[in-house]
């Protein structure tokens, strides 16, 4: 996550660095096992983001 984040920081409409982005909110979220309800709504909103600025609809 951190080499995506460095990555967009540079380029922000970088494609790879948003899909790496996207699928380390995506395994966090997995790996959360919803049990933190405020770290699970934070993540499904990065995940949405993330979504939209990649042009990917659910």
């Amino acid at each position: 996550m951190h080499l995506a984040e460095i990555a967009l920081a540079a380029s922000p409409n970088n494609e790879p660095a948003l899909r790496a982005q996207l699928a380390a909110y995506e395994k966090l979220l997995e790996e959360s096992n919803d049990e933190n309800h405020y770290e699970v709504f934070w993540l499904r909103h990065l995940i949405a983001e993330s979504r939209s600025t990649l042009g990917i609809s659910d």
